[in-house]
């Protein structure tokens, strides 16, 4: 079992089901007995659990939701058996109570998910090492997270990350300046800051420009080995280096490919 299948099972786990537990459960406890980065997740992944029930108990539910959806559901058919009919219409007046209160919480719940989602979380040593930083942000574009400001203007993108303070470009990139974006975010890598600009490919795949500043690094590598392409976590990345930043590219999905951007990034 992989770090991120454990982690799709761990994501929906509840240790107070009264279920058996399926073998794959198992497997994905065991690992996470073992693996220092599962452990790390998962205690991050349950904190963000109790706080959207948390945030769930505030919902109130209308008091004449119950009878508003039992008088508004679908009549009966005349022509169901009636011996049918006793199976079928209380816990079908059930359901519908029950669909209709999940409306309620699921909106409630997909907008605190989405808009609030767990941090992610780094693990491991060695934040000072460009391999590293590759592989890390390799992790980080499997993971969820929001855009801190949404826009199509990439150089509007580069904007709101100066005035946020965080590593940015001077100019857009020879490689993506006719590109649509998507938007940016910044975050902590270790004691260090990073941005992160989204924006579609000519073939409309979404791709991850990571930027840090090179002063962060005290393990720098060749900038022809950045150059190379290579696979983190099943992404393409592949990056260069000027004179203080450090630009690294990271498809977002195992398909996406990267190739034609970095050769045609001036002086590749």
């Amino acid at each position: 079992m992989t770090l991120e299948e454990a982690k799709e099972i761990l994501s929906v786990y509840r240790d107070d089901l009264p279920l058996d537990e399926p073998p794959e459960v198992s497997e994905a406890l065991a690992m996470l007995e073992t693996d220092d980065a599962l452990q790390t997740w998962f205690e991050a992944e349950q904190k963000f659990d109790e706080e959207l029930a948390s945030a769930f108990s505030d919902i109130e539910v209308p008091e004449d939701l119950a009878t508003k959806i039992l008088t508004e559901s679908p009549s009966q058919s005349a022509d169901t058996p009636v011996a049918e009919s006793k199976i079928v219409s209380f816990p079908t007046r059930r359901l519908w109570m029950a669909a209709a209160a999940a409306v309620v919480l699921t909106a409630a719940g997909l907008v605190k998910y989405f808009a609030f989602p767990p941090p992610v979380v780094f693990t491991g040593t060695g934040f000072s090492a460009v391999s590293k930083f590759r592989e890390d942000m390799a992790f980080y574009a499997t993971e969820r997270f929001v855009l801190g400001h949404m826009t199509k203007d990439l150089g509007e993108a580069r904007d709101w990350l100066k005035q946020h303070q965080s590593p940015s470009y001077e100019e857009v990139p020879g490689a993506i300046v006719e590109f649509e974006g998507m938007g940016c975010q910044t975050f902590n890598w270790g004691e260090h800051q990073v941005s992160l600009v989204c924006f579609k490919n000519e073939d409309d795949d979404i791709v991850h420009l990571f930027v840090a500043n090179k002063a962060a690094f005290t393990e720098l590598m060749p900038a022809t080995e950045l150059q190379t392409l290579q696979v983190e976590h099943q992404l393409e990345t592949g990056g260069w280096m000027s004179e203080d930043k450090i630009y690294l590219f990271v498809g977002s999905d195992p398909k996406v490919k990267i190739n034609a951007l970095l050769a045609s990034i001036s002086g590749l």
